[in-house]
């Protein structure tokens, strides 16, 4: 399966993928970022499969390291900045990596090409009766909320 953001990179590169208040983001400026990120990643050691956890705040920045991820085809760890210390420990237990900092480089020449079942990222559960646990969700996982969305976005 070619990479989602390749795909709608290369349909509609122009087409806006990231507002926030300090900048806007094309598909194909978001993909050129992500591929610098990757090669970022990959030539500090990253490989697919490596959990990467990204300690960044929301906004353009943390959708660029998501989407490096991807391409990489390392597995996303979400690990909110606000956290406590014995918090963020607990999330990135298990992970190669620890990306608080967005790094680019060389763009990355080979993609990850996922399968469906393949496991994207590992979301924490909140917490609320007992300690947070992480949760594997695939590439099938994530298309198929984006195709529910999507379906629900043309009904309204």
């Amino acid at each position: 399966m070619l990479p989602w953001l390749t795909r709608a990179a290369a349909r509609a590169p122009e087409r806006t993928a990231i507002v926030t208040p300090a900048q806007r983001l094309s598909y194909a400026e978001l993909e050129a970022r992500a591929l610098r990120a990757a090669g970022a990643m990959a030539e500090s050691g990253t490989r697919p499969g490596d959990r990467i956890a990204l300690a960044l705040p929301d906004g353009a920045e943390f959708c660029v390291a998501v989407h490096a991820c991807m391409l990489l085809g390392a597995v996303v760890v979400p690990v909110d900045p606000r956290l406590t210390g014995s918090e963020r420990s607990a999330r990135i237990e298990g992970a190669q990596t620890l990306l608080d900092e967005l790094r680019e480089g060389a763009p990355l020449e080979h993609t990850h090409r996922p399968q469906l079942d393949e496991v994207a990222a590992l979301m924490h559960t909140s917490g609320t009766t007992s300690e947070p646990k992480p949760v594997p969700l695939t590439y099938g996982n994530w298309l198929a909320s984006a195709l529910g969305s999507a379906d629900r976005k043309s009904v309204v």
